[in-house]
C-alpha cells in the first residue's frame, strides 16, 4: 500500500474512533444529565446522520478536518477540484463513509475506499452545469452606448438589460408564476443600479461559479480603472448596497438582496 493510500485509510479509522469517543460521551450525558464540556464544543462538527436526515453524528474538528482532506482527494481522483466547492462534498463523503462502513460493514480496504471516494465525486459532478450571472454595478451616468463587453463579461445599462431580464422572465415564467413578491423585490434592487455585467460560467457548481462570475465582472471593472484613471472611476463597484431601496441590517440574516437574482441555470 502506497504512503497516500495508508494516510487515506488512517484518516478513515481516526474519523470513526473519533465518533466512538463522541458517543460514549453522549452516553454519559444521557446518564449523568451533565453534557461534558468537550462534546458541548464539538456539537457543531458532525456529519449528517446516514438514516436519519433529522440527526446528525458528532465527530469533532480534527476528524472534519480529516474529512476535508478526504473530499479534496475524491475530486482531485475525479479531476473536477477546481469545479466544486469543496464544502458541497465533505458532508456527503461522510455519510458515505459512515453507511458503508458503519452500517454495511464494509471491510475499510482500498477497494471500498476507492468506491466511496468516487460515490462522492460523482455525487458532486451532478451541481456541474452552465450558470449565467447576472451582477449589478455602479459604473457610469451616461447610458451610451447601451451595451459594451470587456473580456467574457458583458455590461449593459438599465434599458438593454431589462429587455434582455424580460426575455429571461417569459422563458422562465413558470418558475416566477405567482412569485410577486420576487419579482417586486428583485426589480427594485436591480433597479438602483446603472449598469449590469452578465457572465457566463461553464461546468462549476453553484457556489464555485459565483465566486468566478464575480471575480471575472472585479477583473472587467479595473479594465475600466486602468482606462478612466483613478480620477474618473473611483465610485465604479461591484455589487454593493441597492443605495435607495437598500434595507439591510448588520445581521448577516438580512443580507440577501446581493443573490436574490444571482444566477440563472441553463
Amino acid at each position: 500500500m502506497s504512503a497516500s493510500k495508508a494516510k487515506i485509510e488512517e484518516d478513515i479509522h481516526f474519523i470513526f474512533s473519533e465518533r466512538v469517543r463522541f458517543a460514549r460521551m453522549e452516553q454519559e450525558w444521557f446518564s449523568t444529565k451533565q453534557c461534558p464540556e468537550e462534546l458541548r464544543k464539538a456539537f457543531m462538527w458532525g456529519i449528517p446522520h446516514p438514516t436519519d436526515n433529522n440527526n446528525k453524528l458528532v465527530v469533532g474538528r480534527e476528524a472534519i478536518a480529516r474529512l476535508e482532506n478526504l473530499a479534496a482527494t475524491a475530486l482531485r481522483r475525479a479531476g473536477i477540484q477546481r469545479q466544486v466547492d469543496l464544502s458541497e462534498v465533505r458532508m456527503p463523503l461522510g455519510t458515505i463513509l459512515f453507511r458503508k462502513f458503519a452500517l454495511e460493514r464494509r471491510p475499510i480496504d482500498t477497494k471500498n475506499i476507492d468506491r466511496a471516494l468516487s460515490e462522492a465525486a460523482k455525487l458532486a459532478a451532478r451541481t456541474i452545469k452552465a450558470r449565467t450571472h447576472f451582477i449589478p454595478c455602479h459604473l457610469m451616468h451616461a447610458e451610451k452606448p447601451f451595451e459594451f463587453t470587456i473580456g467574457p463579461v458583458r455590461f449593459m445599462n438599465q434599458r438593454t438589460f431589462r429587455s434582455r431580464l424580460a426575455g429571461l422572465i417569459w422563458q422562465h415564467r413558470s418558475v416566477y408564476r405567482g412569485d410577486n413578491w420576487l419579482r417586486r423585490e428583485s426589480a427594485k434592487y436591480y433597479g438602483s443600479f446603472g449598469w449590469i455585467a452578465e457572465v457566463s460560467i461553464p461546468c462549476c457548481d453553484k457556489k464555485t461559479a459565483e465566486l468566478l462570475a464575480f471575480a471575472a465582472v472585479t477583473s472587467a471593472l479595473d479594465c475600466l480603472h486602468i482606462l478612466f484613471r483613478a480620477t474618473h472611476s473611483a465610485r465604479m463597484s461591484v455589487g454593493g448596497p441597492a443605495v435607495k431601496h437598500d434595507r439591510r441590517g448588520d445581521c448577516q440574516d438580512f443580507r440577501v438582496w446581493p443573490g436574490i437574482m444571482g444566477n440563472k441555470e441553463s
